[in-house]
């Protein structure tokens, strides 16, 4: 069981480590400080719809 638990926990760290990055990559695709406000904004808004569950 506690090898179980261990495998999910690293699958679970992977998985955010490549949506970090991808945040990252998209954020630094910006070209002005308005264009990133909305990247930023966007990222918000799918989060918080992310954490509802729709």
């Amino acid at each position: 069981m506690k090898t179980l638990s261990r495998i999910l926990s690293w699958l679970d760290q992977a998985a955010e480590n490549a949506q970090r990055r991808r945040y990252e990559q998209y954020l630094g695709q910006a070209t002005d400080v308005v264009d990133l406000e909305h990247r930023m904004q966007e990222l918000d808004r799918n989060a918080i719809a992310e954490w509802r569950g729709w």
